[in-house]
């Protein structure tokens, strides 16, 4: 019921969204992003399949990422616009620069192809690769945002940090966007309403600028929360009005 309020969707239940999210999401002007989930996890096993989904081969002297490209072709066969990257397998050296070099080849592949793929990226993986959550973006994860090359192409889109941010966190994340040339509103902070939904506590002034401004963008995980509160098909309309606008009915 509340589009206005949504950049992005994600549908979490797979790599690709089914027919009517994405119709509704476009009906509204929403993107509609897959879920790509790797597992938290230090096992071989798992090491073993993000190695090969991040599988290079060199085809006329040039690198490819053949994964990259099925991701290019479901995107466009399926209509959705890309895919949120929720990377929590503990790698170590350099997994960080080839996630990193995948996403890169993906947005450029796509363009070339007259397309467009985009990106989330959940803050799970360092630039080293290792398992790490810093809780917003800096000097030890900016790979995935920092603009590259002649194009100044970026990894990922969005930067959904991890949802123990702070004041002095966001702040820092807010600089160093700024310091690598993106906008600081391409950082979510990260709300995590899975159990409680609307009632969970939010260290709401950690967000606000000396103004009283959003100083970056916000993160929900989960909206459709208000489901399990629900006791009604129309009651679910009322939660839903209540998460998105308050009790008041005033989204001011």
């Amino acid at each position: 019921d509340f589009w206005q309020y949504v950049d992005q969707m994600v549908f979490w239940d797979g790599p690709i969204p089914t027919a009517d999210v994405i119709d509704a999401g476009h009906r509204n002007g929403v993107p509609v992003y897959g879920t790509l989930f790797f597992n938290w996890s230090s096992s071989a096993s798992d090491r073993e399949i993000l190695k090969k989904f991040l599988t290079k081969e060199t085809v006329n002297g040039k690198t490819i990422f053949p994964v990259a490209d099925k991701l290019i072709d479901m995107v466009e066969f399926y209509g959705f616009d890309g895919y949120f990257i929720n990377q929590e397998t503990d790698m170590f050296e350099p997994w960080g620069e080839t996630m990193r070099d995948f996403m890169l080849y993906a947005q450029r592949k796509a363009k070339e192809r007259k397309g467009r793929i985009r990106f989330s990226w959940y803050d799970a993986m360092s630039n080293s690769g290792d398992r790490f959550h810093y809780d917003g973006v800096t000097t030890g994860n900016d790979y995935f945002v920092k603009p590259y090359g002649a194009d100044q192409q970026y990894a990922a889109d969005e930067f959904f940090a991890n949802f123990n941010w702070s004041s002095a966190k966001n702040d820092n994340t807010v600089r160093h966007m700024k310091e690598i040339g993106r906008n600081p509103f391409d950082a979510y902070a990260g709300f995590e309403l899975q159990q409680r939904s609307y009632n969970t506590g939010i260290s709401y002034r950690s967000l606000l600028d000396g103004e009283g401004k959003l100083k970056l963008s916000i993160g929900l995980y989960t909206p459709d929360s208000i489901r399990g509160m629900a006791v009604s098909p129309e009651d679910y309309h009322e939660q839903e009005r209540n998460f998105w606008v308050g009790f008041d009915g005033d989204p001011t």
